[in-house]
């Protein structure tokens, strides 16, 4: 075989493997909406945990912003509970 042919039958080969798709970076900070929807609940029940403290964050203007690893920490159940003194 001509080492021109092999040559294009190699690069061939390598441009049909499949790229690698690199993951997309995790937000920072989620709105109450978004995290209803991540956790496949109604907002009211996630604005109602975050106003009795249950689920912690931040408003920023009249924006109320959940840490999205707080959030993944609730899912799963590992967040910290506040206890009573």
């Amino acid at each position: 075989m001509d080492d021109t042919v092999a040559k294009v039958l190699s690069m061939r080969k390598k441009s049909q493997q499949p790229a690698v798709a690199t993951p997309a970076p995790e937000p920072l900070l989620v709105s109450l909406s978004e995290a209803a929807r991540l956790l496949g609940v109604k907002i009211y029940s996630v604005r109602r945990l975050a106003r009795r403290g249950v689920l912690p964050h931040r408003v920023i203007g009249n924006r109320w912003l959940i840490h999205f690893q707080t959030l993944k920490a609730f899912a799963n159940g590992t967040l910290p509970t506040k206890r009573a003194a």
